[in-house]
């Protein structure tokens, strides 16, 4: 029996492997999900003891020290969303 991974951990069974139904790769997949949320909240030092199969190029963290989402480059964590988007206006009404 030989399995391979993704970049990400995810196990792919090759053709010769009992696992290699697909219920199984379903519920493998589910369970790989359920352990690794799309955007977990982290401090500063959690981020950075993130590693790989859970650290990925466009990982992305809600970093609860800086109040920010943050998004990994491969190389870097930058604030996400630095292009424009949401900006706060405010309107004064005067007498």
């Amino acid at each position: 029996m030989s399995t391979t991974t993704t970049d990400k951990g995810i196990v792919l069974p090759n053709g010769d492997d009992p696992r290699a139904n697909g219920d199984d790769l379903i519920r493998g997949f589910g369970t790989w999900v359920n352990a690794r949320p799309g955007i977990a909240t982290h401090t500063t030092a959690q981020r950075d003891a993130l590693a790989a199969p859970d650290l990925w190029p466009g990982k992305t963290i809600w970093n609860s020290d800086r109040k920010v989402h943050e998004v990994w480059t491969g190389t870097a964590w930058v604030e996400a969303g630095g292009g424009g988007g949401y900006a706060r206006h405010f309107l004064t009404m005067g007498a």
